[in-house]
């Protein structure tokens, strides 16, 4: 069996499960091949939002979308939700918010989408970014992959957390 690993689909205009993202990973979960579907990336908190079409669990509204998300992919094969936050990688023209990044160090490697200025992250705000990354507010998945920048020379750098066994 196989995993399959998390693809953005741009399937969500507004964040929310839609019915082509459900059939979509309905469509992969069936037929036993695939033991483990990690879903695509959802951002945590508005400003933390990636791109267009991006999944959201930012939202006590989410809620039941990604459940109904969550028992699509149940009825075939096990699932992890992919959390991130994009720090530097926002776009205040996508969001509505400045961005906020653990890191303001300019990457070489990576061109920033945006000739908006990027803000250092307080002490208080990665609080409560990683409160709001806490898996009690989303729906029940077997487990649950953090991506969360760390204040390291590159933050292109991520910590990638299982946050319990996937073995029940």
């Amino acid at each position: 069996r196989l995993v399959m690993p998390p693809m953005a689909t741009g399937k969500t205009p507004d964040g929310t499960v839609q019915d082509d993202l459900l059939a979509y990973y309905d469509a992969r979960s069936k037929g036993g091949c695939i033991g483990l579907i990690v879903t695509e990336h959802a951002y945590i908190s508005p400003e933390g939002k990636a791109h267009e079409g991006q999944l959201s669990v930012s939202r006590d509204t989410d809620i039941p979308g990604l459940t109904k998300l969550v028992e699509t992919i149940h009825n075939n094969t096990r699932v992890i939700a992919q959390i991130n936050h994009a720090g530097s990688a926002a776009m205040e023209e996508i969001t509505g918010y400045p961005a906020i990044s653990a890191s303001v160090t300019a990457q070489p490697e990576y061109a920033r989408k945006s000739e908006k200025p990027v803000r250092e992250m307080t002490a208080d705000d990665m609080h409560t970014v990683a409160k709001k990354a806490m898996p009690t507010t989303i729906a029940p998945t077997d487990t649950l992959l953090q991506l969360m920048p760390e204040k390291l020379p590159s933050d292109q750098l991520c910590r990638f957390t299982i946050s319990e066994s996937l073995a029940k």
